[in-house]
């Protein structure tokens, strides 16, 4: 199984959220001096990979992986400001994500579920979470594409 496949289905799921102007895997791009994304934004990566052996070649692939929403901070969210309600809204983006990933699963990995949401520190003019979610899938070796381990016989009995 390609794990990278595990994020085309994510940024597949969370296309249809109207707010967001990007959807990407994450390469750097919040990273560059001048943001290659529009805002606001959602971009998605595998943090880790845990295997463990099953039999035949096969393993289970426990995978944690995120998505990452940044938004431009534009309005004023405090008490007495006149448009706060806006300061909010990536609130309301990362509620979509999560409504539409909790829980979801396909015949190639099991269902996410949702283990964390961070803010990240950033030093520009945005805000910005990262929402980390955990599934599993199997992986198995094609039998056909790694060569038998070659095995040594002696069949000359030893002399007890």
């Amino acid at each position: 199984m390609n794990i990278g496949y595990l994020l085309q289905i994510v940024n597949e799921r969370i296309g249809d959220i109207e707010a967001l102007k990007y959807i990407d895997r994450n390469w750097g791009q919040l990273d560059l001096e001048t943001s290659a994304v529009k805002f606001p934004c959602a971009i998605s990566d595998i943090e880790a990979v845990d295997y463990s052996d099953l039999l035949n070649r096969e393993q289970v692939a426990d995978i944690e992986f995120t998505v990452t929403i940044a938004v431009q901070n534009f309005y004023n969210t405090s008490q007495k400001a006149p448009s706060k309600a806006k300061g909010y809204d990536i609130f309301d983006i990362i509620g979509e994500v999560n409504d539409l990933l909790q829980g979801y699963a396909t015949p190639e990995f099991a269902t996410f579920s949702r283990r964390r949401l961070q803010k990240v520190d950033a030093e520009k003019n945005y805000s910005v979470y990262t929402l980390t979610y955990h599934t599993l899938t199997r992986s198995r070796t094609d039998i056909n594409k790694v060569p038998a381990p070659a095995v040594k016989l002696n069949i000359n009995p030893s002399n007890s």
